[in-house]
């Protein structure tokens, strides 16, 4: 517990909050959030594009209740070298603070150290605010497990639920076949189609890649149903009775690459761990090459976003 505690002391004597940090310029100073007792503005809004929100997730209100019972214990249990002197009530009692007399605070975190919570209180009929400052270190890196991931076996089927799009599927199995055949050839393809519209259509386009790539690694399931993407996936995964095998639930309208499909093996694990990535929407080619007789491939267009991003 003593080399713990000393260990933490130290992550406070190397943080910004005790001795400041030289910059090279203002893009290296770490922002502060803000929060009150019942909001958290956030300057990076992630996907709820909503600067003010609730503190939804569980872990981040624990976080925030914590530490402002944290701060009421310092200012209502003050230590010899605390900066404070003891007020007194109307009674002369000994003045003590609630969670009501919270004003606000903010905290920023330094990655490679700990975060920091600036708080303030004040009493409704006092003109002076209370103000603490607390800080969590970090602890120092420990090594969970080291193991070696072979993936040469691992298949993958591709589940699709498709209604009508025969344009957009005749696309998406050009980057099968780029992507799925020719490079990583560990892949089988289940398509869920509804409806008997344009059913015709896409078996054709099935075949068509079979003649020309010699892939027979595929499932056409009919369903005479209204669309419906989750009874889709469901049929899709039932259909499989192969033995193990890795589900990567697609839409016709994702494009994704050889190295994505490593990526689903390396992130998942059976009975244990499901990858869920974040998909990107492209710009609407239509707008961005209106001025050109069609717009170029796929790949020249995830370049040019890639180079937008810099």
């Amino acid at each position: 517990p003593g080399d713990l505690l000393e260990f933490l002391h130290s992550q406070i004597d190397k943080a910004e909050v005790s001795i400041g940090a030289k910059l090279p310029s203002e893009y290296g100073v770490i922002p502060f959030e803000s929060f009150t007792l019942m909001k958290v503005f956030q300057l990076e809004m992630g996907l709820t594009r909503h600067p003010e929100e609730k503190p939804v997730r569980k872990d981040k209100r624990d976080e925030l209740v914590e530490v402002i019972e944290a701060g009421l214990e310092v200012i209502n249990n003050p230590d010899e070298d605390d900066e404070q002197e003891d007020e007194e009530g109307p009674l002369g009692e000994k003045l003590m603070f609630n969670e009501n007399d919270f004003i606000e605070g903010y905290y920023r975190t330094e990655k490679d150290k700990g975060t920091q919570y600036e708080l303030f209180f004040k009493k409704a009929d006092l003109m002076e605010y209370r103000h603490v400052t607390l800080f969590r270190p970090f602890g120092p890196l420990m090594k969970v497990k080291s193991e070696m991931i072979d993936i040469a076996r691992s298949i993958i089927n591709i589940i699709v639920p498709l209604a009508g799009r025969t344009e957009a599927f005749a696309q998406f199995m050009q980057n099968f076949r780029d992507v799925c055949i020719h490079q990583d050839k560990r892949i089988h393809l289940t398509v869920v189609y509804f409806g008997k519209e344009g059913l015709s259509q896409v078996k054709s386009i099935l075949e068509s890649v079979t003649s020309e790539s010699n892939f027979h690694n595929y499932t056409l399931v009919s369903l005479n149903e209204e669309f419906n993407r989750g009874r889709g996936l469901n049929v899709g995964a039932r259909a499989w009775d192969k033995g193990e095998v890795l589900m990567f639930f697609c839409d016709v309208d994702i494009y994704f690459s050889a190295e994505f499909l490593n990526s689903c093996r390396l992130n998942s694990e059976p009975g244990k761990k499901v990858f869920y990535p974040v998909v990107f929407s492209l710009y609407n080619p239509a707008i961005v090459y209106a001025n050109q007789d069609s717009p170029p491939p796929v790949e020249q267009q995830l370049w040019h976003l890639v180079e937008s991003k810099h």
